[in-house]
């Protein structure tokens, strides 16, 4: 009885595991990714010294268009546009429909909250944040049929390297 519930016990657990490592997406390798999208339709590598180093990689899968940006070897960013059958931007109403399920496929084994866009920045539709804040996601009002997924820590890279920028101190 015991050697199977601990059998049981130990099914769930790696189906668990296994479910959960196949919804993430940030946070996955180049080769991981590349293995979930196939290969990308052009990407774009930015040289070392220029900060934050990171290699952006352009997919089409289905009616979506992937961008992904590399940060030091992992999925930092994830953009979604979702498009109609045509190949045009899918009105953002029926956009928005499909949202959840890309925030539930980053979700990293939290949960996401929503909050209030435009005090956060005017130019965003929608905002949410993961309630481990390890992660955020944006639709801006000028691309409703887009959201980006972001991993925080690579924001704040960008953000540190945008305020170096600012003011002339690139690379440091």
């Amino acid at each position: 009885m015991a050697t199977k519930t601990l059998m049981a016990f130990v099914a769930v657990t790696l189906i668990t595991a296994t479910a959960e490592k196949c919804m993430a997406r940030l946070g996955e390798t180049e080769a991981e990714i590349r293995a979930r999208y196939g290969k990308p339709d052009w990407e774009q590598t930015k040289p070392e010294e220029v900060s934050p180093a990171e290699k952006h990689l352009h997919f089409r899968k289905g009616n979506i268009r992937v961008m992904v940006v590399i940060f030091k070897g992992c999925c930092a960013s994830e953009a979604y546009s979702l498009l109609t059958k045509d190949g045009d931007d899918l009105p953002g109403p029926e956009a928005a429909d499909q949202f959840e399920a890309l925030l539930q496929a980053n979700a990293g084994g939290s949960r996401w909250i929503e909050g209030n866009a435009v005090a956060v920045n005017p130019k965003m539709n929608r905002f949410w944040e993961r309630l481990d804040g390890e992660a955020l996601a944006v639709v801006w009002k000028y691309n409703p049929s887009a959201i980006e997924i972001q991993d925080i820590a690579f924001v704040r890279e960008c953000r540190r390297s945008d305020e170096q920028g600012g003011v002339g101190l690139e690379g440091f």
